[in-house]
């Protein structure tokens, strides 16, 4: 399951645009330390969100501990988030989404909304973060 997050907040493009000035790695910093940031948010919520229904462990398990920074180019770069499908985590797609039929809180649903909101109701704190993560670099 992918989903790209689209951050926006005022002076985004103006703080972008002083770090591209600022040349050298001075936005690769930045966007690195921002990605990280938004892993930070997400993954304690997803934890917290999964351990409660714990049966195997199969599906905690496969929650990715570990931060990674991807860079796809030059310019672009991602962060997995959350659980990974392959390792066992194919349960947390139905516990966040739910299905057709029984959707996020709906009676005999199986899925939560501590789930969904732990990946889709961050928005504001996520944008927080990579306003800081932006500013700490670009004002240092």
């Amino acid at each position: 399951m992918s989903n790209r997050v689209t951050v926006d907040f005022s002076d985004f493009d103006g703080l972008v645009g002083l770090l591209e000035a600022m040349g050298g790695p001075a936005l690769a910093e930045a966007t690195q330390e921002a990605l990280l940031a938004a892993w930070a948010i997400i993954t304690p919520r997803a934890e917290a969100a999964i351990r409660p229904r714990h049966r195997s462990g199969r599906t905690e398990g496969s929650l990715r501990g570990v931060p990674w920074v991807m860079w796809d180019s030059r310019t672009e770069a991602h962060i997995d988030v959350g659980f990974a499908v392959s390792g066992g985590g194919l349960a947390s797609v139905f516990l966040t989404l739910g299905t057709r039929a029984h959707p996020v809180n709906h009676p005999g649903s199986r899925a939560f909304e501590e789930f969904h909101d732990a990946f889709w109701g961050q928005d504001e704190a996520i944008a927080e973060a990579w306003r800081r993560a932006l500013e700490k670099v670009a004002f240092r």
